[in-house]
């Protein structure tokens, strides 16, 4: 009896399976067989047809689905491409349609969907062309005249010399010019610079000519140009756009190498970042990459060059807010040292380079806000001298070098909150002149140089009204260069050079004006009027001397506070 269950069941089940291979066998038998179709493609077109002209479409459709389109073969090879997708055939290789050569050139385009494919046969029929004589091409152009300011920048764009051809592109070439070298232009677009501004001064001469010529094949036409100078007068002007940086900028610090001009800033539209541009061929350009210098927020940027290389010390946001130095070498900006080298947390940097290494002077944050020098040297920082050297709490370092020896001035707390100025000389830190607090009461701004052997140091005087002051430390005394406080009102961010053995300094003047004096005949002089670019209030002042030329960079209140540079043209 079980034996028989066994047999029941057995014969059960394989009625169900014969059910299940039916149906499925039945559901294959049901499905359609995909079917791609085309057609032969012919087509005729005249020799020395041009890259990438249109030949036509091969059709190609299937049943199912999407179908592609491949050149499977052509003679002579890559005469013809095709589109995957469209199946739109081009000329890829004009010189293979040349009559004298070939009449016809053939090929195979494969239509495909999925595993199916049908071949078409490509035939294109290739026509002579009478090539004796070409269609003239016919050049236009006009004459150019314009008036520019004398004295422009380098590079400046002057405006561009029109040029068209009934084929083909066009190229211009200046011919001759008067005088010599005074101009140069772009070939590909006709667009005229200034290349030497000595050139464009009216004093020298009112007009500037040229003639360019402008040329497609062998075929030119000549375009006079007449650029007439505008005399003005002897005053500042902006170099480049005003309001360059990305953002708002603070605490910036200007130098100039081989002419070209560099200024360092922290960027607050750049997450508070160090920055350094350059201006070069009549634009300001990022030195290194447009994220910035630093890897986060910076403070207190100061920049000196040597041997042609930028170094930039600040204090380092990334880094605890310590000490960090990096120079611009091999395309990128790089750490001198570790970064972070101060001991803690400091600011009010202030860079020197001497023979190669570099000193940094900066206050203590993190211990009692006192003074420290340090120096890169040996492949390591270290200290200059004794650390924290100063007698109390110090600020506005302003650092400098000679003769091997270091000097650096601040606001002594201890003394006063007056200007001390201090050199590291036969093995320890003393005062210069014997004393400490040289000026006559409260000092802030400090900025100092030394030329000549003779130190020259400005700063706020509060003892004078906060107005400018100048002292200067020759024959082992200090004195006043001219009268103490001798700026209209109560000034700031002063900043000091000596060129050519005349000092100057620019500051912000009541609060608005960025104002740049010089020491001449015995008394200050004010160096022209800037006050047309600050008429509300600017911060941060830079100032260096350029082959006589003053520049000075600032943030710029009237152009979002953003930073400017301006520079006295005389």
């Amino acid at each position: 009896m079980k034996k028989q269950k066994q047999i029941k069941v057995s014969v059960l089940a394989l009625f169900i399976i014969a059910i299940i291979v039916t149906g499925c066998k039945s559901d294959d038998e049901n499905v359609a067989p995909i079917i791609v179709t085309t057609t032969d493609f012919t087509a005729t077109i005249d020799e020395n047809p041009t890259a990438g002209q249109n030949l036509g479409k091969v059709t190609g459709k299937a049943s199912q689905g999407e179908v592609s389109f491949t050149l499977t073969s052509q003679d002579p090879k890559n005469a013809m491409s095709i589109d995957a997708k469209t199946g739109e055939l081009k000329v890829k290789e004009v010189s293979l349609f040349d009559f004298e050569a070939r009449t016809s050139i053939i090929g195979v385009v494969t239509v495909k969907s999925g595993t199916i494919s049908k071949d078409a046969k490509i035939t294109i029929a290739i026509t002579d062309v009478d090539e004796t004589d070409p269609p003239a091409v016919i050049v236009t152009t006009t004459d150019f005249k314009t008036e520019i300011n004398e004295n422009p920048e380098d590079g400046q764009s002057i405006g561009v010399v029109s040029g068209t051809a009934s084929e083909g592109d066009v190229t211009f070439s200046i011919t001759s010019q008067e005088p010599a070298d005074a101009l140069s232009i772009n070939s590909a677009t006709g667009e005229l610079n200034v290349k030497n501004p000595s050139l464009f001064d009216f004093e020298t001469r009112t007009t500037v000519t040229a003639v360019v010529k402008v040329m497609s094949g062998e075929v030119s036409k000549n375009a006079a140009v007449n650029i007439t100078l505008k005399d003005i007068a002897t005053s500042w002007k902006i170099v480049g756009n005003a309001g360059f940086s990305i953002g708002r900028t603070y605490e910036h610090s200007l130098a100039i190498s081989n002419g070209i001009p560099y200024v360092a800033y922290g960027d607050i539209g750049n997450q508070f970042k160090a920055m350094v541009m350059k201006y070069e061929n009549g634009s300001w350009k990022h030195v290194g990459s447009e994220a910035g210098v630093s890897k986060g927020g910076a403070g207190h940027p100061s920049l000196k060059f040597y041997n042609g290389i930028p170094y930039m010390a600040y204090s380092d946001h990334n880094s605890e807010r310590k000490t960090s130095l990096v120079k611009f070498e091999g395309g990128v900006w790089k750490n001198v040292g570790v970064a972070g080298f101060s001991a803690v947390r400091a600011s009010h940097q202030s860079l020197a380079i001497n023979n190669g290494v570099p000193y940094v002077a900066y206050s203590q944050n993190g211990n009692d806000g006192k003074t420290t020098v340090m120096k890169f040297e040996a492949d390591k920082w270290i200290n200059v001298g004794e650390e924290r050297f100063s007698a109390g709490s110090a600020s506005y370092q302003s650092l400098v070098i000679d003769n091997n020896i270091p000097y650096v001035a601040y606001t002594d707390q201890k003394n006063e909150n007056k200007t001390t100025v201090m050199h590291f000389k036969d093995g320890k830190w003393s005062n210069v002149g014997n004393t400490p607090g040289i000026s006559a009461g409260r000092a802030e701004y400090q900025s100092m140089v030394i030329d000549n052997g003779i130190l020259y140091i400005a700063y706020k005087d509060y003892a004078n009204g906060g107005k400018t002051t100048v002292m200067k430390y020759e024959n082992n005394a200090w004195s006043t260069v001219g009268n103490p406080g001798f700026s209209t009102s109560s000034a700031r961010y002063q900043s000091l050079v000596v060129h050519n053995n005349v000092p100057y300094v620019a500051y912000i003047d009541g609060g608005t004006e960025v104002t740049v004096v010089k020491f001449e005949e015995n008394k200050w002089q004010k160096i022209g009027n800037a006050a047309g670019y600050t008429v509300s209030e600017a911060r941060s002042v830079s100032l260096v001397v350029d082959n006589n030329v003053p520049y000075v960079a600032y943030s710029d209140s009237v152009n979002e506070n953003k930073t400017t540079v301006i520079k006295f043209d005389e």
